[in-house]
């Protein structure tokens, strides 16, 4: 390996948080590191696999002092061979180093550091690597870095100057920060007022679906008024509707006190994941809300996301984005907002809304539709290079032709995104394999192979054929 570099960064939301700068792989200080944690009061959780052959890794091992860590310091040796032994490899096993900074302070705040690796492939080109989730329990020290809502409203906030309003989203950001994996989502007991709120903005956008709205979302919205309670004039809650979208595609709900960061919540979509929140817009402006709000999740994403092609999509996006590029997170942030956000779909030769900015806002779904100028062919390129706007309406909105040629034009960009491994997802344990070695790629294709002699072999037995 000719070079590796460690650069730890901060959360965005907690500057102070600093511990270590840069660690050399092959000169970590391991003493001095743990002596800054326990300044700092933090708990490490270490998982290492050492690069280079094996007879390196087990000797690096014996000179690192991890006397005195805490129980839940683990070190693995990973089964590498010398990197030059394996020119289809750039890597076998790298330092992994993840640090989960656990409760500071009496109001349980979480601060979370995410390293990244800066390595060099064979032609000499720097390779930066984000370290990503790769499994779903991991998802939680992600779920609470919202940037935007919770009760961090804006002065200009429809419900900023609103005491019962600013209360009942305090209440909401509690559900979402104490939320954990596998645990049901807490029932809700919305107000008549928020209630209402929602059936003024259902009973609107319904006028609207019929003549704009893509076949998918017409046959899906009917299945939730009927299993989720859409049409009883109140919030549905997010337990029952999260149970029914994971029997229709395999996508869950978890709920999220606002915005999180590109990054975040990009991996979430990953695991077949996605981001809800439970809190309603104000009262006052029921066709206006700055932040996504309830409304627009729930009418919005998920009656798309009970389609099968759809959710393919949206999870095609979120495994490009694990360890990506901060450069591409944001290429890719363009083409999730232009597609599931603002997108649009010919189909039968009508132009149809598909994005849940679209079907969840009044007047921005009515000027998307009935403005034609604005609308153009969906092509990446394009959509790259198209600014986006969080407060007004957008100057484009583009046209795919279909979601399966859309993730095919998806599956092109991300193949351009320079990764050194091939990211696999597991089903089975909604877990992400990583692939980087030849020996990984083999075991992945005996896995595929023994699955279609399965198939094949019950095939002939049931049908003889």
């Amino acid at each position: 390996m000719r070079n590796a570099t460690w650069e730890m960064r901060p959360d965005q939301r907690d500057q102070k948080t600093s511990i270590v700068q840069d660690i050399l792989v092959w000169k970590m200080n391991i003493e001095e590191l743990r002596q800054q944690l326990y300044e700092e009061m933090v708990t490490p959780i270490i998982s290492l696999d050492i690069v280079g052959s094996w007879e390196q890794g087990r000797n690096h091992a014996q000179t690192l002092n991890l006397s005195g860590m805490s129980e839940t310091c683990e070190m693995r040796l990973g089964n590498a061979t010398d990197q030059r032994d394996q020119k289809t490899s750039i890597v076998q096993d790298i330092l992994v180093w993840k640090m989960n900074i656990e409760e500071l302070d009496n109001n349980s705040t979480k601060k979370w550091m995410v390293a990244s690796i800066l390595i060099e492939n064979e032609e000499n080109e720097v390779v930066s690597e984000e370290w990503f989730p790769k499994r779903i329990k991991e998802l939680d020290e992600m779920a609470h870095r919202a940037k935007i809502g919770g009760i961090d409203l804006d002065s200009d906030h429809p419900g900023f100057t609103d005491p019962v309003y600013v209360a009942r989203r305090r209440l909401f950001s509690e559900i979402s920060f104490n939320y954990r994996h596998g645990q049901p989502i807490p029932e809700v007991s919305y107000t008549d007022i928020e209630n209402k709120t929602w059936n003024i903005v259902y009973s609107e956008l319904k006028k609207l679906y019929p003549k704009y709205a893509c076949k998918e979302y017409l046959e899906n919205l009917p299945l939730f008024e009927n299993e989720c309670g859409y049409a009883d004039g109140k919030v549905p809650q997010l337990q029952v509707v999260n149970d029914f979208l994971t029997e229709r595609t395999g996508f869950s709900l978890r709920p999220v006190a606002g915005f999180l960061p590109a990054r975040d919540f990009l991996a979430m979509l990953a695991f077949r994941v996605f981001c809800c929140t439970q809190y309603i817009r104000h009262s006052s402006d029921p066709f206006y809300t700055p932040e996504p709000d309830v409304c627009h999740e729930l009418l919005g994403h998920v009656p798309m996301l009970a389609d099968q092609g759809y959710a393919d999509f949206s999870q095609e996006i979120g495994l490009a984005s694990l360890g990506a590029s901060d450069e591409d997170i944001e290429a890719l942030g363009k083409v999730y907002v232009f597609t599931i956000e603002f997108g649009l779909i010919r189909q039968h030769g009508e132009v149809r809304a598909v994005g849940a900015g679209l079907l969840s806002c009044v007047s921005e779904f009515k000027h998307a539709m009935e403005f034609v100028e604005h609308q153009q062919k969906f092509v990446i390129e394009e959509v790259l290079k198209t600014p986006f706007h969080v407060t007004s309406f957008q100057e484009q909105y583009f046209v795919e032709e279909s979601f399966e040629k859309s993730k095919s034009e998806l599956k092109k960009f991300a193949a351009s995104i320079k990764r050194g491994f091939f990211l696999k997802y597991n089903a089975k344990n909604r877990s992400i394999i990583v692939l980087r070695t030849k020996e990984d790629f083999m075991k992945a294709l005996d896995d595929a192979k023994e699955e279609v002699r399965d198939l094949s072999e019950n095939m002939e037995r049931l049908l003889g054929t």
